[in-house]
């Protein structure tokens, strides 16, 4: 069935350029008008017989649109309903009459756009006969795929997408209420013919569809995944139980036997032993991914770090240790001779506890090198530790192991440095601590220096 034009009218109405909004014909759409100057042109359509030819930018930021700056084909639109909003915008109800192509774009006097169009208006004998009835069997079928992956779709728009028969009408339905970019809705309201509009209606549902499958199984692989790391933690965790009821196997995982071993081997207290391994079981029983396995982790490590039972073997020669003081260090008879003193005692009474010097000079007389001397006559690992601006009584005891990014303390450190248990430590610029919120630095060396706590 052929199409014929049944009206082709011009007329010069007032318009309003509208923001990513797009209004179809016999279609009523609610739309808020902010600009002052497109305010003050419906305050006068309001005035004659309320028609408006309304527009649409195509770029939203654009405050001032010019020709170049809208799309051709607009709608004339008759406003049903004007309601002023309290942050001073216009909310407006329109009713698109019929579609309309602008053929001059200029300003009034007040600042206000008017446009010359050209109302075009189509009609199909019995909607388009065969042709028509076979589109919008077409079309209803896109739509009702297209719809599968829209679920909250209302129920009142399936219905009436169903109760449509005009083809035209059935494309600037589905355009209004269901296309989500206003380009798309653009290029349906741009299309004049009923049945080419119709047509290119399925064709931008069949692009949206496949779109919308894409994002479908990319839902559906990260669920898959998400069920798959599920299914893992209920395995572990059953396995763990059924190790439970079979006498609790102490056999651990790949994952943590070679720590495992590791501590079974080590050269330390069995207190420390029964420590670690009970961390180690608990980082064991942890599921898969669990926050708290990292910081267990990281405690282990550096616990295996230390050099455990790394120790060095004392030399307690007081001769040779006199000729490498002398050697190093011209003068200071009175500190040498008290350094000599603390190695006879320690000769007499090895496994004494407690050994702490105090040096006490002004800068650059030799405190810090004569440790180094008494290391080397002493044949013990040398660690110097500055401790001049240390605020933090964490920099000296530790942090907690169940805090993010919790570190050893700097004696930890200094024994991890130096790769024996009993090296020399040299606390240097220890008049230079300082205290403020987190604590008193000085009070948690007390508690490092004294054998006692």
């Amino acid at each position: 069935m052929s199409t014929t034009i049944e009206k082709l009218h011009s007329h010069t109405l007032p318009a309003i350029p509208l923001r990513a909004h797009v209004i179809f014909p016999q279609i009523l759409s609610t739309v808020d008008i902010a600009r002052k100057k497109s305010i003050k042109t419906i305050e006068t359509v309001l005035n004659t017989d309320r028609r408006v030819f309304v527009l649409v930018q195509k770029d939203a930021t654009v405050e001032v649109p010019g020709e170049i700056d809208v799309y051709p084909v607009g709608v004339i639109a008759k406003i049903k309903q004007s309601v002023r909003t309290p942050d001073k915008q216009l909310r407006l109800v329109l009713e698109g009459v019929c579609r309309a192509e602008m053929t001059s774009f200029s300003i009034n006097a007040k600042g206000g756009i008017v446009c010359d169009v050209i109302e075009k208006t189509y009609v199909l004998p019995e909607n388009g006969g065969v042709k028509g009835r076979a589109l919008i069997r077409h079309t209803l079928s896109v739509f009702e795929n297209y719809a599968k992956y829209i679920p909250k779709m209302s129920k009142d728009t399936l219905l009436t997408v169903d109760s449509l028969k005009d083809p035209g009408l059935l494309a600037d339905y589905i355009a209004s209420n269901l296309l989500y970019k206003f380009e798309d809705k653009m290029e349906v309201l741009s299309a004049f013919e009923p049945l080419y509009r119709l047509d290119t209606l399925c064709v931008i549902l069949e692009r949206e569809i496949e779109v919308l499958k894409m994002e479908d199984d990319l839902y559906k692989k990260t669920r898959d995944q998400m069920d798959r790391q599920q299914q893992e933690f209920f395995l572990r965790e059953q396995m763990k139980i059924i190790q439970s009821e079979l006498g609790g196997s102490e056999e651990y995982p790949s994952e943590t036997a070679e720590l495992a071993d590791v501590i079974k081997k080590l050269t330390c207290s069995d207190t420390v032993r029964e420590k670690l391994l009970k961390d180690v079981h608990k980082l064991n029983s942890m599921p898969f991914g669990a926050p708290e396995a990292t910081v267990i982790r990281g405690y282990l490590d550096v616990c295996l770090e230390l050099p455990w039972g790394t120790y060095t073997k004392d030399r307690l020669d007081i001769k040779r240790a006199k000729k490498i003081l002398d050697h190093d260090h011209d003068g200071m008879e009175k500190v040498k001779e008290r350094i000599l003193e603390y190695l006879a005692v320690k000769h007499l009474s090895p496994d004494l506890k407690g050994q702490i010097l105090c040096l006490v000079g002004a800068p650059g007389v030799g405190k810090t090198s004569i440790g180094a001397s008494i290391a080397r006559a002493l044949n013990r690992k040398y660690v110097r530790m500055s401790l001049g601006g240390v605020r933090d009584e964490a920099d000296i005891r530790g942090h907690r192991k169940t805090y993010i990014g919790s570190m050893p303390g700097r004696v930890v450190n200094a024994i991890k440095l130096a790769g024996s248990m009993n090296p020399l430590i040299v606390l240097d610029e220890i008049d230079k601590l300082t205290r403020d919120a987190h604590g008193d630095p000085a009070s948690a060396l007390l508690e490092v220096l004294d054998s006692e706590q």
